[in-house]
This record gives structure tokens, sequence and C-alpha cells, in this order.
């Protein structure tokens, strides 16, 4: 494998771990209502 490939690999593994992540966390927050604004919890 040339440098170039494995280079290219790990970055597309990259991004591609870090578009999940965002959406992961994106979703997560959206079931657990934290865009929801702000409680009031007094």
């Amino acid at each position: 494998m040339t440098a170039l490939a494995r280079t290219t690999g790990l970055a597309a593994l990259i991004f591609a771990g870090a578009i999940f992540g965002f959406f992961y966390a994106w979703v997560c927050s959206t079931m657990w209502g934290l865009g929801s604004g702000p409680i009031d919890l007094v």
C-alpha cells in the first residue's frame, strides 16, 4: 500500500467518523430535548 493511499484512507475514516459523531450527538440531544430552550427549575 502506498503512502498516499494510506493517508487518504485514514483521512476518509476520520472525516466519516466526525460526520457520524456529529449526527449521533445531534439525534441524541434532540431525543433528550436539549434544544427545547431554557427550563425553569424553580
